[in-house]
């Protein structure tokens, strides 16, 4: 049986001293060594199928796949994921929750629905022309009056837009930019 086992220590906190940063953080893990050495901290542990995501793979952008279907990645979170599932349909939870998956942008996809425009939402998806080329991408969460806009798959390469700039250069459909 092949898993993936996550084991989450509880923060720990040393006080040391060093004459330099670099001093203090090997003096800290030094204590560190020595304290788990002495008693083993709490741990939260999850056990997964091997080929679960990971926290280095979980970018804004990602096509994932859970239980519930196939979705793009649209926000980190400090422990989990937010995730639109086709027809915009939302989860949130931890990394190790999801799988990579193989899906195209097309079978993963949220569209907008015709009530919905001219707006943009968290989870839409769109194509987006940069320099002649077409890229698939998803809306994420809005900060202010802007939006990070994620290029599917790019490992968070992202555009920070206001919903005025999203309404003049994303499209719902790729052949709106022929």
């Amino acid at each position: 049986m092949e898993k993936s086992v996550t084991i989450t220590l509880s923060p720990m906190t040393f006080v040391v001293k060093g004459k330099t940063n670099e001093e203090l953080v090997e003096n800290a893990k030094q204590a560190m060594l020595e304290q788990l050495q002495k008693q083993f901290p709490s741990i939260a542990v999850s056990i997964n199928d091997a080929n679960v995501l990971t926290d280095e793979q979980a970018t804004p952008g990602t096509i994932v796949a859970t239980k519930e279907g196939i979705g793009i990645i649209t926000a980190l979170n400090e422990k989990t994921i937010n995730v639109t599932l086709t027809a915009h349909r939302m989860v949130q939870g931890a990394p190790q929750a999801f799988k990579l998956s193989t899906a195209t942008f097309e079978e993963a996809r949220s569209k907008r629905a015709d009530w919905m425009k001219p707006n943009w939402s968290e989870g839409d998806t769109a194509y987006l022309k940069n320099k002649g080329n077409i890229e698939e991408v998803v809306v994420g969460k809005k900060s202010g009056s802007k939006f990070k806009v994620y290029i599917i798959n790019g490992g968070g390469v992202h555009y920070t837009l206001t919903e005025q700039q999203m309404n003049a250069i994303l499209r719902d459909e790729k052949q709106q930019w022929k």
